[in-house]
Formats: C-alpha cells, structure tokens, sequence
C-alpha cells in the first residue's frame, strides 16, 4: 500500500514538472507526456487533474490579460504588433461579463 502511494506521488510529480515544461506547443515533448502517461496508466484520474489544473491555470492567464488589455483599450482602437486592433463586440460583452462577476 506504502509502495503505491509513492509511486503515485512519483509519477503525479513527474508529470507534473514535465507538463509545467511545456510552455509552447510541441510535438516531442507532446509525445513523452502522452508516453508517460501511458506508462503510469494505473494513476490516469490523477493525471486527468493534473491536465484540468494546468488548463485552468492557463486559461486564467490568459482571460486576465484581454480583460486588462480590454479595460486599457475604452474606445477606438491600439497598435499592437503594427496592426490595430478594435475589440469585438464579442469579446466587449466576455469582459463585461466577467469584470461584472469579479466585482
């Protein structure tokens, strides 16, 4: 029993230091998550929260940078990257929505 929570803390570690080194989109380092996690199949809900956790994360990053880009914007349009950019009245109404729940 003391042996199968090691190894499940090991591979969940693992996993999750190697999945925490994949910052843009890979294909061989794709490949070895997908190998690992095939390996430690035995412990496959603890890897599905693992992804979960890192996607939630990431997701967080990323809708907390376009509400601020969006707050910073008010009216009319930016330069970013030589192009300008004018926000959506989709992506208008995502971050009304979500400053309206964050207050």
């Amino acid at each position: 029993m003391m042996e199968d929570q090691a190894a499940r803390e090991d591979a969940c570690r693992e996993y999750q230091s190697s999945l925490e080194d994949l910052t843009f989109n890979s294909k061989p380092h794709i490949n070895m998550l997908t190998i690992l996690a095939e390996e430690n199949i035995q412990f496959a809900k603890d890897i599905v929260a693992i992804i979960e956790a890192q996607i939630s994360k990431v997701f967080m990053i990323i809708a907390y940078f376009i509400i601020s880009l969006c707050m910073w914007v008010k009216h009319g349009g930016v330069v970013v990257s030589g192009a300008l950019w004018r926000p959506s009245r989709t992506s208008r109404f995502f971050v009304r929505k979500q400053l309206s729940q964050a207050v």
